[in-house]
């Protein structure tokens, strides 16, 4: 007895593993949030912004966009507003330093 299956047709390539522009945006702005790395955070943020641009779908998963939107938010809030009082005072001392030499 011979059985026949239908073939199944799956989500598109580009749609299975998510955008590989998002994955990079991730991964950097939880490397940057970590490390303290305002580099790797606007690149993260500028992967985000060229992924969502280029978009070919409005079904694609807006959750990985809010979870990456979010890392990079805390990114940039830990970076530029949480930054602790000793680092800002140590920052101060080696520009005045600079500025004295």
């Amino acid at each position: 007895m011979k059985y026949s299956y239908d073939q199944i047709r799956g989500a598109p390539q580009e749609e299975q593993g998510g955008d590989m522009q998002q994955i990079f945006s991730f991964l950097l702005a939880f490397a940057g949030t970590w490390m303290k790395q305002k580099v790797f955070i606007w690149i993260a943020f500028f992967f985000l912004l060229s992924s969502c641009a280029t978009m070919k779908t409005r079904s694609a998963n807006y959750m990985q966009i809010i979870l990456n939107f979010g890392i990079i938010v805390m990114g940039f809030l830990s970076l530029y507003v949480w930054q602790p009082k000793h680092e800002m005072v140590l920052q101060q001392q080696r520009e005045q330093a600079l500025l004295q030499n």
